[in-house]
């Protein structure tokens, strides 16, 4: 008797671990959202090696959009992708003189969203 007792005892230790450790649902789950199209757009802002806000030479400036789309800036520093689906998107920007910009997780749900981008130009190096 004491032999089945200590078995069914290990028996319900074990049991137990088990059911411990396995994962259960992490909370309310059901099917996926629907899928929206927009647009995500918003302004290149460039600066100079002292700070200073430039006002020229948007249209040099190469905006990418995760999944490689890539525009430009127009003359006023606007950029846009449209038909763009709900989903997160890194955006990259770069041009010839200015250090590159990465924003991740953008959050791209319906609509319009709007993104800025910030480059601020490589200073130049001086003969000393």
């Amino acid at each position: 008797m004491k032999r089945n007792s200590f078995a069914f005892s290990v028996g319900v230790v074990l049991f137990s671990g088990i059911i411990a450790c396995t994962k259960g649902p992490s909370g309310n789950t059901g099917p996926a959202g629907p899928a929206y199209t927009g647009a995500i757009n918003g302004h290149i802002l460039l600066y100079d090696q002292y700070g200073d806000r430039l006002d020229a030479g948007y249209n040099l400036i190469q905006v990418t959009l995760k999944g490689g789309r890539n525009t430009s800036g127009d003359n006023n520093g606007y950029f846009l992708f449209d038909s763009v689906v709900t989903a997160n998107y890194s955006i990259a920007a770069e041009g010839s003189g200015y250090g590159s910009t990465l924003i991740n997780n953008v959050q791209f749900i319906n609509d319009t969203l709007y993104q800025d981008v910030k480059l601020s130009a490589i200073p130049l190096l001086s003969n000393l």
